[in-house]
């Protein structure tokens, strides 16, 4: 792979230049210097990727000017050119971190392979760095799972960085963004000690510049004791540190920084591409967590205002009924010593009336459902009679549409084990759906059968029917097929929920199959009841 830049110092200009037209034919970006402290003061200029260096010149020899480079560039590697080697001489090189050796005299195909094999060891080990990184990310996403708390989540990433790269401390800071400020969101520390909360302005020191740039900083050396790093400790000759911003969707979300004490390794090219990689699997994680919080917090904030607003119903319908019982006896007692077009009237407001209840009956039994207190209580139920009761109720309605309403039962049908109240709310609810939607002389018809365990009750209408995409959400409270303020219907649109609610609480099924202009067909099942077994 060509590109890389290499600096090579020999003394011997005629070595020197085949050295630089050797490796310059295969496409590295050479510079070549004659003595240890031109290559010094050539690599403080420039950064290079490799150094070839004479282990023999004059003044300063190239172990020295390799020792001294590390120092400010730790990335550099070193290969020796040798024509003698001592063990003593092998030792301290290994020690320094020389990749490779090569012996004079040496041909420009042996130095060339020897630099490819040196730089494919560092392309090797920035590899390894990044399959290192998924270890600490697949910590992050197991901590991200576990973890509700955007606190406990950014404490562990800080936790994670700092052992992943041998850091002392490490601070994670994020932004909020209505004060544009970074505030010290986790800090970890080899010490264990604590530090103030910190704030910073985007832009100021160090962390607040890489905030507004979105732009890594690398510093060796003394550190500024301006804050801007918000660590738990302050080494006294710190070695190194790196600050990162944490950038979701081209957004910059916050900054982690880490420091290395003296006496320790600083930061290589290896860990800031580690870093690099867990920053982005940090952000997104962060950016994660604040969203399940915002999220969590919105779903208590509605879980509120349904509590409340379930209070409301049943309060609103329980103190509605009182007047409205008084309503409906006192126009009834008025209806039966009236005649004319006084009893008719009578007759109106008893309507009104009467739907009035249906409705506020319709609040409490979908308030009962969601507040899952509604209490079953299941016994041998005969469907005949069952039928019987709720077309009696609404024989009023059928009459006043000249409609034809047929019950056709086997004989020999089973009874259902059931709520009988539940069970009269669910055919009332049905069958009062039919009557509505099926037009003047129409005809409405109820069947049952049983079937393996259960009886399959069917209500079937000759009315408008229903559009096929409608279908799905026929049942879902307050759904209707016509605009609200068009329909010619009234109500609420919570019967079929409620039906359905009833239905698969006792165990049942309900579903419809309907065809527009010929009408629908409404079927629930409920188990049947069998005797206990002796």
């Amino acid at each position: 792979m060509s590109g890389e830049y290499v600096l090579i110092a020999d003394d011997e200009p005629d070595v020197l230049d085949v050295a630089v037209r050797a490796l310059a034919q295969e496409g590295y970006r050479v510079k070549g210097v004659s003595s240890g402290l031109a290559a010094v003061e050539e690599a403080q200029r420039q950064r290079y990727d490799l150094l070839v260096a004479d282990i023999k010149m004059p003044g300063m020899n190239g172990l020295q000017a390799f020792r001294l480079i590390k120092g400010f560039s730790p990335d550099t590697l070193g290969l020796i050119i040798t024509g003698f080697g001592t063990l003593e001489m092998a030792i301290e090189a290994v020690r320094l971190g020389v990749t490779a050796f090569i012996l004079k005299p040496f041909s420009p195909n042996e130095l060339r392979a020897a630099v490819a094999r040196a730089l494919e060891n560092r392309r090797l080990a920035q590899e390894n760095a990044r399959l290192r990184a998924l270890l600490p990310l697949y910590e992050l996403s197991c901590a991200l799972v576990a973890t509700t708390g955007l606190d406990a989540l950014v404490s562990r990433i800080a936790q994670l960085a700092a052992r992943e790269t041998g850091a002392c401390s490490c601070s994670l800071l994020l932004v909020d963004e209505a004060r544009q400020e970074l505030y010290l969101a986790a800090a970890w520390s080899s010490e264990g000690e604590r530090v103030a909360r910190t704030r910073l302005k985007i832009g100021q020191g160090v962390a607040g510049w890489v905030a507004r740039t979105r732009e890594p900083v690398y510093v060796k050396g003394e550190l500024v004791n301006s804050g801007s790093w918000a660590r738990f400790t302050e080494p006294e000759r710190p070695a190194s540190a790196i600050c990162l911003p944490l950038v979701v969707k081209d957004q910059c979300i916050g900054v982690i920084g880490l420091v290395k004490a003296g006496g320790a390794p600083p930061f290589t090219a290896v860990d800031h591409e580690l870093l690099s990689v867990l920053a982005n699997g940090a952000a997104v994680a962060i950016e994660n967590a604040r969203l399940f919080t915002r999220l969590q917090q919105a779903y208590e904030r509605l879980a509120e205002l349904d509590h409340r607003k379930s209070e409301f119903i049943n309060l609103a319908a329980h103190e509605l009924r009182s007047p409205l019982a008084a309503v409906i006896t006192y126009a009834s007692l008025l209806q039966e010593d009236s005649e004319g077009s006084t009893r008719d009237h009578l007759g109106v407001i008893l309507e009104a009336a009467e739907r009035l209840h249906r409705l506020l009956d319709d609040m409490l039994n979908l308030q009962e459902l969601d507040a899952r207190t509604i209490l079953l209580q299941p016994r041998p139920v005969d469907l005949a009679e069952a039928l019987n009761e709720a077309l009696a109720s609404l024989a009023h309605r059928v009459r006043a549409k000249e409609q034809v309403v047929t019950v056709d039962l086997p004989p020999d049908l089973p009874r259902v084990f059931a709520d009988p109240r539940k069970l009269q709310i669910i055919l009332l609810n049905l069958i009062s759906n039919a009557i509505k939607f099926t037009p003047d002389r129409g005809c409405i018809t109820v069947e049952a059968i049983a079937e393996d365990g259960e009886v399959m009750i069917s209500v079937r209408d000759t009315g408008v029917g229903i559009p096929e995409a409608d279908q799905e959400r026929i049942f879902e409270r307050f759904y209707q097929v016509a605009d609200s303020l068009r329909r010619e219907q009234g109500g609420l649109g919570l019967g079929l929920s409620i039906a359905k609610g009833l239905v698969e609480l006792q165990g049942g099924r309900i579903w419809v199959q309907s065809k527009v202009g010929r009408g629908s067909t409404f079927t629930f099942t409920l188990p049947r009841w069998r005797l206990p077994s002796p």
